[in-house]
């Protein structure tokens, strides 16, 4: 079974909790740091926390560049409000709950390519529970797939 065909349940017991819901993550290895789970579609901490979310997740340049777009759009609305120019300040604000939108939804297609910058691979795009769910099951997966393809080998036999 190749990593490409890999379409796997998480984990057998969780299909028992209806109410678990089941998402799409891509899994990527690092030949040192281990493996990485990015689920696809919107990021809700990348939306909610922003900047803060940015900078744990080693975003350094996104996080850098939302602070200054924010503190730029503030600043502006603040001005705009000392003014009385309630219709500008109103639409600077839909312009800071847009830079949020863009931040969630861009969020892990940016970290899915910091992580391929930093020399990880993916091996692996499967449904699971939660992020920790798929790395379990895309290292089991792995690890059969290893032993498969060591079983496959014709053992070389040295000769005195």
């Amino acid at each position: 079974m190749t990593s490409a065909a890999i379409s796997v349940m998480a984990d057998s017991t969780e299909l028992d909790n209806s109410w678990t819901r089941m998402r799409h993550f891509d899994v990527y290895r690092h030949p040192t740091h281990g493996l990485q789970a990015i689920k696809q579609g919107f990021s809700w901490p990348a939306f909610l926390f922003t900047a803060i979310w940015a900078f744990v997740k080693k975003l350094w340049l996104h996080g850098l560049i939302f602070v200054a777009v924010l503190f730029i759009l503030i600043s502006a609305e603040q001005a705009l409000v000392a003014q009385g120019a309630d219709g500008p300040a109103l639409l600077v604000m839909t312009m800071e709950l847009g830079a949020y939108i863009v931040i969630g939804a861009k969020g892990n297609e940016w970290r899915r390519a910091d992580l391929r910058h930093r020399g990880y691979e993916r091996i692996a795009s499967l449904q699971a529970s939660s992020p920790d769910a798929a790395i379990a099951a895309a290292a089991s997966t792995s690890a059969a797939e290893e032993s498969e393809a060591t079983a496959d080998k014709p053992m070389r036999r040295e000769r005195n």
